[in-house]
């Protein structure tokens, strides 16, 4: 399986260099006991992998019915799955290049599923459901341009990772790789659920993923570009 503990690239910055690095690290201590109990069990990390892929599935039918605080709940657990399977891989000297293969699949497709859910939402003019009120939102150009544009990213991140390690390369270089996203999309499906600023802020947010999770893949070809021209001298 591909959870590999990755300390972060100095290039980033002190504050990403401790998401990726002491944050990281105290949060796979936290759930290795739930990991161990899992592989003491018998439990299959694939299984796990797709028990997560289901939960995205359906995170994203929530966010189709527009209660985004509860939906990020649901990805929070689909998140928590994703974690388990590289530890009970990992647990259970289960580690392979099928695992890691098949693992990388579904979390494109569990991406899939939450801004399709999210797509959904906004071009059938349902109501966001709030903690003060609810709103009813009209289908608009921009939310629908962010959520193609953060897609589109986010597949580009894992793109271009796939592309260098075919070549020979490892490349976890960017400011918005998967974990990012996911902390990103729940922060902002939480908020959504604010009196009046919710809808505003879960927009900027949106936006935010679709800009970030290109300018990582800009980086990342950059990195590759730098890593081929000198490999080639």
């Amino acid at each position: 399986m591909k959870k590999n503990k990755s300390k972060g690239s100095p290039s980033l910055g002190p504050f990403f260099v401790y998401w990726r690095g002491e944050i990281e690290e105290r949060y796979l201590r936290f759930m290795k006991p739930i990991g161990r109990y899992l592989a003491d069990s018998g439990v299959d990390p694939d299984l796990m992998t797709v028990v997560g892929c289901f939960f995205n599935g359906l995170a994203g039918l929530v966010y189709a019915q527009g209660a985004f605080f509860w939906a990020a709940w649901v990805v929070l657990i689909a998140g928590l799955c994703d974690t388990l399977d590289g530890l009970i891989a990992r647990l259970t000297h289960k580690q392979s290049a099928k695992g890691a293969f098949f693992d990388s699949i579904m979390d494109q497709y569990s991406d899939l599923f939450l801004f399709l859910g999210l797509a959904y939402f906004f071009v059938s003019n349902e109501t966001l459901y709030g903690f003060a009120r609810n709103i009813r939102i009209q289908s608009g150009f921009w939310p629908m341009i962010w959520i193609i544009l953060a897609l589109s990213g986010s597949f580009m991140v894992s793109y271009t990772r796939a592309r260098a390690e075919g070549l020979g390369l490892e490349c976890k270089q960017g400011i918005m790789q998967r974990p990012e996203r996911l902390v990103l999309l729940i922060l902002g499906s939480w908020l959504s659920a604010l009196p009046r600023a919710g809808f505003l802020i879960f927009e900027i947010i949106l936006g935010l993923l679709a800009i970030l999770t290109h300018l990582t893949a800009l980086q990342r070809i950059v990195y590759i570009r730098k890593r081929l021209m000198a490999r080639s001298k």
